[in-house]
């Protein structure tokens, strides 16, 4: 299974395409430790609404919280691969994604995106440069791993450049029809944004992009 379709692979020189979040999310942007084995606190369980459970814990690295959000949803790994590969559209339902694009595709399952997350006044949007790979185990589950790469890219005027971020996406069949996605990410949005605003973010950005995932999947 090709996580990009080779058409888009074949016109990434020509043109460039809209939001990946930023993956990825960033639509997202603020949360928790992406599939590393280190000792962290427990996980806290912040919010469980309308089928998405919202964790946090506190990061090692920052005073800022690390975050863990799933979902069931009603579908297959491939529809929910093909929404994660329609750059376009991320933004209709990436929570605070307002803009990205893919920088290089490497391969059907390396690439670099460039995201843009919407700040509120008078906070500086974040940009954030991800290298992402895509594998697959033996029993369909596929994880998407992110990696923050502040120096891709140049920086541009009048947002703030990511300076660290960690997170993956995993998507696993159950073999009832339904599959569970986890979305998990650390972040430092880097420069001057009081913690408290930085937190309330830790759950907002993981529950509304699950949710609208599911409720986009599920129609």
């Amino acid at each position: 299974m090709m996580f990009l379709k080779q058409n888009q692979l074949n016109s990434i020189s020509s043109f460039s395409m809209r939001s990946f979040l930023g993956i990825l999310t960033l639509v997202v942007l603020f949360g928790s430790t992406a599939i590393a084995a280190v000792a962290l606190g427990d996980w806290n369980l912040e919010k469980d609404k309308e089928g998405v459970k919202v964790y946090t814990r506190k990061s090692a690295t920052s005073s800022l919280k690390d975050s863990k959000a799933t979902v069931t949803i009603k579908t297959n790994v491939d529809a929910v691969l093909d929404l994660l590969r329609d750059f376009d559209n991320y933004p209709k339902w990436m929570y605070k994604c307002s803009e990205g694009r893919l920088l290089k595709g490497v391969s059907d399952r390396e690439f670099y995106v460039y995201s843009v997350i919407d700040s509120p006044w008078p906070v500086s949007d974040r940009d954030l440069a991800t290298h992402v790979t895509a594998t697959q185990e033996a029993d369909g589950t596929t994880i998407l791993k992110m990696d923050g790469v502040a120096s891709y890219t140049d920086k541009v005027k009048d947002r703030v450049r990511v300076p660290e971020f960690d997170g993956f996406w995993k998507v696993a069949p159950n073999g009832d029809g339904t599959v569970t996605v986890t979305y998990q990410f650390h972040s430092d949005p880097g420069g001057s944004i009081p913690d408290w605003m930085a937190n309330s973010t830790s759950v907002d950005i993981p529950y509304h992009t699950l949710l609208n995932m599911k409720n986009k999947l599920e129609k």
